[in-house]
């Protein structure tokens, strides 16, 4: 493998403009909110709190995003929940605002769900908060890649934000993919940065088994379209390089040697399969179901 260093490459997370674009042709060409919301829409119902009484229905969501994963779990519970509370943790002001955006052009169907808007980090949220304040479902979608310490928020959602009988949900990128072959084959030789580790279900698992936490696994296979990282929209597919390896113009910065021995990677049975004249990568997510007892 190369040698090559990453002191001239910027990690992408430098660029927040740029991050976000990557972040939109990465949704365009995946499927997978669509593979997150059909599985929402199918089993969320069954394992969440019954409805008691005339009593709100409390969720706390993790790195909500713009809203389209929150706006489907709860149009998903309001018939088994006729009052919610939806408190929403988002640090970024842009995505927040397009949640709120959202739920604006919703607010008929949403009218019996009470937003309480948190801008600020997962972390920030557990030191300004009380620990009285307890949750009946907790959600935290494809977001533990961006805390300090995945293994102390998972225990402060799990034993100081859940109530008892309450169900923490954590939907994340599975280590059967090829997100996980990437990270270990090339991260020492990209940009680090403290806004995102490389974390997969396995190091989630090896968390919940360590502290004795029992919980439900699910498998959900996804796709990611990169066919434009080797012929087609040149635009695109640089765009797609810098989300993949999380530099900043990676086409550009990047020594060649090192672009080379990505691609090629990317093109192996351990990233992608082919479809037709489409290079697919394996995008594969895990969901653990975890209930507190």
């Amino acid at each position: 493998m190369s040698d090559s260093g990453s002191k001239q490459m910027r990690n992408l997370y430098t660029n927040p403009d740029r991050y976000m674009k990557t972040f939109q042709e990465f949704l365009r060409l995946s499927n997978e909110h669509q593979v997150m919301s059909e599985w929402i829409t199918a089993r969320i119902t069954t394992f969440v709190p019954a409805a008691q009484n005339d009593k709100s229905f409390s969720i706390l969501g993790i790195g909500s995003g713009s809203g389209e994963m929150d706006l489907n779990i709860l149009t998903s519970l309001m018939k088994q929940h006729p009052k919610i509370h939806n408190c929403v943790i988002e640090p970024n002001h842009q995505q927040m605002d397009k949640y709120r955006s959202l739920v604006e052009r919703h607010r008929e169907i949403l009218k019996n769900v009470n937003f309480d808007w948190n801008e600020q980090t997962m972390e920030n949220y557990a030191h300004s908060s009380s620990k009285q304040t307890r949750f009946d479902l907790i959600h935290v979608i494809q977001m533990l890649y961006y805390v300090d310490d995945p293994e102390a928020t998972i225990l402060e959602l799990y034993q100081n934000r859940l109530k008892v009988g309450g169900v923490l949900v954590i939907i994340h990128v599975s280590d059967d993919g090829g997100w996980d072959k990437l990270w270990q084959k090339f991260g020492k030789l990209l940009p680090q940065s403290d806004q995102c580790n490389y974390i997969t279900g396995r190091a989630i698992q090896q968390i919940l088994e360590k502290h004795k936490i029992r919980y439900e696994n699910r498998q959900l296979p996804s796709y990611f379209n990169i066919t434009d990282c080797f012929h087609g929209n040149q635009e695109i597919g640089n765009l797609l390089l810098d989300f993949i390896t999380e530099v900043d113009n990676f086409v550009s910065e990047a020594p060649e040697d090192l672009q080379k021995e990505v691609l090629n990677y990317l093109l192996s049975e351990d990233c992608s399969c082919k479809e037709d004249d489409k290079i697919i990568f394996k995008n594969d997510l895990q969901v653990f179901i975890i209930t507190r007892e």
